[in-house]
């Protein structure tokens, strides 16, 4: 199903429709979502509780190793539980919205698809669900498994699914590819003979969706790199103008971990940010690769010569688009 130039996958599956939740199904989405705020408010208890404990320690023993080690681990049980509670606080605004909406999404397997493209869903369905699956229903904004074959999904399916589901909206293939795909002409290079290419130039969506995924990668980076950084660079420089570093060891220690973390995600960013510069030029371009192979047997293209499926590809940033005509699995992970 399309819907402004996009469409909407499920674990590699596409979308085939929806229908409307029933009272007593809302009703069901409600207490789903009264548990899960319910659990966010018991992580936000843990740093609380730890901090307790912490106080009377290093009142206790100010200049003790363990006191500063018991700091560190407390910040960085504050940063988890408060990342884990926000996740839980985004499950339950998505599960409102869910009650808000009052449909739910349907997804069933293409029969074009080979099953190596919705692998993932493994992940979710037990084995005997696979081998009879016809359908699956999807709480379109929380990714919770609703309902598979027409038969109520258990909660612990629901929990595992909201944390795991891969749901995407991509932008919807234009029809031009397939044309696109029809004229390549034969482009051959020592490492791959054999090779045709084409061009084809993206659709509005197409462009959208490069430029919020690149705004997606930065944001996964950019922030972790700026606390890392800022968190390794205070001491440091305190160090520089000349006051005394915390007495032992383990300061040091400390200080080399959160440095080698601080390195590793600046190279990281700065990957990103290339990676985010080539794909903007990708959009400035305007167009994809389109890569075909030649294989043995009976012709289906306008040289004579049988292909492999096409096989689209950004033209800057080498990125892969979309395989025979459907998005490609980065993009379903990412979007």
């Amino acid at each position: 199903m399309k819907s402004q130039g996009t469409t909407r996958w499920w674990n590699g599956l596409p979308l085939a429709g929806q229908r409307d939740l029933t009272d007593e199904e809302l009703l069901l989405v409600s207490q789903l979502a009264r548990k899960t705020s319910i659990r966010r408010m018991r992580w936000l208890f843990l740093p609380a509780i730890a901090l307790v404990v912490f106080i009377p320690v290093s009142s206790a023993f100010p200049d003790s190793p363990l006191a500063s080690l018991y700091a560190t681990l407390w910040v960085f049980l504050l940063v988890f539980c408060v990342l884990w509670a926000r996740d839980n606080d985004r499950k339950t605004r998505a599960l409102r919205l869910d009650i808000e909406a009052g449909t739910v999404d349907i997804f069933r397997p293409d029969p074009d698809i080979s099953p190596d493209m919705y692998s993932q869903v493994r992940g979710a369905l037990s084995p005997d669900q696979l081998l009879s699956l016809r359908s699956v229903e999807v709480l379109n904004q929380s990714g919770c498994i609703w309902r598979v074959n027409d038969i109520a999904a258990d909660q612990d399916l629901w929990r595992k699914v909201a944390e795991s589901a891969l749901r995407a909206e991509v932008a919807a293939t234009p029809d031009i590819a397939e044309m696109a795909a029809q004229w390549v002409e034969p482009f051959e290079t020592e490492d791959a003979p054999g090779l045709h290419r084409n061009f084809r130039q993206l659709s509005d969506s197409e462009k959208s969706e490069i430029l919020r995924l690149g705004r997606k990668m930065l944001w996964r980076s950019i922030p972790l790199a700026v606390v890392f950084t800022v968190w390794v660079s205070i001491p440091l420089a305190l160090w520089m103008s000349g006051s005394k570093p915390e007495p032992g060891i383990w300061p040091l220690i400390r200080l080399a971990c959160i440095g080698f973390v601080a390195v590793l995600r600046d190279w990281l960013a700065v990957q990103d940010l290339l990676m985010v510069s080539r794909m903007r030029e990708d959009v400035r371009r305007g167009e994809v690769v389109v890569l075909r192979v030649e294989q043995e047997g009976e012709g289906n293209n306008a040289e004579g010569a049988i292909l492999s499926p096409p096989e689209e590809r950004l033209p800057v940033s080498w990125l892969p688009w979309t395989y025979d005509g459907r998005p490609v699995q980065w993009r379903l992970a990412n979007s």
